[in-house]
């Protein structure tokens, strides 16, 4: 590996399939962890092959297995499971994405590989976490929002709630919850001296989405209501307006920020009743009569919440995000930054192909890979 950062020196053993575990590692990695990436001989691991497909391997996988190398391995045979124990024994951490109960069956439990490296920070990363009713039950993204109660919140008043664009509960409730608990882990393995085991889930971790509508429920037992709080429709001073190509939003939370708004916009009486349904028509109509662009010049450069609703190909091209490094060159292409990618240091490695580093692997344990093909353990 090429990178270089504060994870330098961390060997991770990634035996997760699709996105959660992915970007869990995927941050360690930009941040200069050796993690290896154990798939399933043949097939792999299925995001691979999700389209759209560039070069050899989908795209969204590409994008989250930079800076990883990939190793097959059989853990339902015993010698497979003989090739694991040996690299946990010398692994820093491992992330595993079974549901519950199923690492134990395969030999790959915290408890058996603890016993063999009681350093090993180990996080079982899964939709509804280790105990619980849901514990057992299957799930993506969308069921994971409407158990947490977030989807809830994606209605307007009187509409049905409303499929989220990007994965919430995948992206931010699991793969970036599970990065901050394994990187907790170490710093604690740091006093201790000892690993833990780690149950993250991705219900849980999408919960803190709702900091602020929770608050009033658990607080002041205050409960949501769809389209009449500030924040979700109730202010005409906090919400979406069509303008004549596409979208806008003004978030004007502060009374400040609001007053400049209305003097642009030439509607300084709208001041005191950002409150109303008629500010919220009388924005409407406002808002319809100039382009983005248009309105990007009047209220983008004075002091007022505003921005335009971009394409995520636009966000991608924009100007911020190339200040901001907010895309990176990876071989040939472009992909996503990860939060911390500026936190590391040199070149990005493309997401390897399937097993291309399973004979270097087990030739540094010692063992003969020819031998192991033949028992079918890779």
């Amino acid at each position: 590996m090429t990178r270089t950062g504060a994870c330098a020196g961390l060997r991770v053993l990634d035996l997760t399939q699709l996105l959660p575990g992915a970007v869990t590692t995927l941050i360690l990695a930009d941040l200069g962890a050796d993690v290896l990436k154990v798939e399933r001989p043949g097939e792999g691991d299925y995001m691979r092959w999700v389209p759209p497909v560039a070069g050899e391997m989908g795209a969204m996988f590409a994008a989250a297995n930079r800076n990883k190398r990939s190793m097959t391995l059989d853990l339902k045979t015993p010698a497979g499971q003989d090739v694991l124990r040996r690299l946990a024994a010398d692994a820093d951490v491992l992330i595993e994405g079974f549901r519950p109960g199923v690492a134990d069956r395969l030999g790959a439990g915290f408890n058996e590989l603890s016993a063999l490296n009681p350093r090993l920070v180990y996080c079982s990363l899964s939709g509804y976490g280790q105990t619980g009713p849901y514990a057992r039950r299957p799930g993506h993204d969308l069921n994971y929002l409407a158990a947490a109660g977030i989807t809830a919140l994606t209605g307007a008043a009187g509409e049905a709630p409303a499929l989220v664009g990007p994965q919430i509960a995948d992206v931010w409730g699991g793969g970036i919850t599970a990065a901050v608990a394994v990187l907790v882990g170490l710093l604690e393995r740091g006093s201790t001296g000892r690993g833990r085991f780690l149950d993250v889930s991705m219900l849980d971790g999408s919960t803190l989405g709702l900091v602020n509508h929770l608050s009033a429920w658990l607080g002041a037992g205050v409960a949501y209501e769809p389209g009449g709080l500030p924040l979700n429709g109730g202010h005409a001073n906090y919400g979406i307006y069509r303008a004549k190509d596409g979208y806008v939003t003004i978030a004007d939370y502060e009374e400040k920020f609001w007053r400049r708004t209305c003097a642009v916009i030439g509607r300084p009486g709208l001041v005191d009743s950002h409150q109303t349904r008629e500010a919220e028509e009388t924005l409407r109509e406002v808002f319809a009569t100039k382009t983005r662009a248009e309105w990007e010049e009047l209220l983008g450069a004075e002091d007022s919440c505003f921005m335009p609703v971009l394409t995520p190909e636009e966000a991608a091209d924009s100007d911020h995000f190339a200040a901001r490094g907010l895309t990176i060159q990876v071989g040939a292409g472009r992909q996503l930054a990860t939060p911390v990618t500026r936190f590391g240091d040199g070149a990005h490695t493309p997401a390897p192909a399937l097993g291309a580093h399973t004979d270097e692997v087990l030739t540094g344990l010692g063992l003969d890979p020819a031998v192991l093909r033949a028992e079918g353990a890779v």
